[in-house]
């Protein structure tokens, strides 16, 4: 299963994952150019190909979640 990575892009701050987990409503974004994915994606989802820039690095707004700082 692919790991988020420590770096994601710059768009992808806290108040965007806190606001994608607060709506609930399938938001993800590829942490290598920072897109968001078009379709509904579980929180969980690790790893889908993004349609921008076609790498595997799409992750959940949970997974996201899970990785911000304390």
């Amino acid at each position: 299963m692919k790991e988020l990575p420590r770096k994601w892009h710059r768009s992808i701050t806290a108040q965007r994952v806190i606001d994608a987990v607060e709506c609930d409503n399938g938001e993800a974004f590829c942490a290598a150019c920072g897109e968001e994915y078009g379709d509904y994606l579980e929180g969980d989802a690790r790893g889908v190909t993004c349609p921008s820039c076609d790498e595997p690095m799409v992750f959940g707004s949970h997974e996201y979640l899970m990785s911000l700082p304390l």
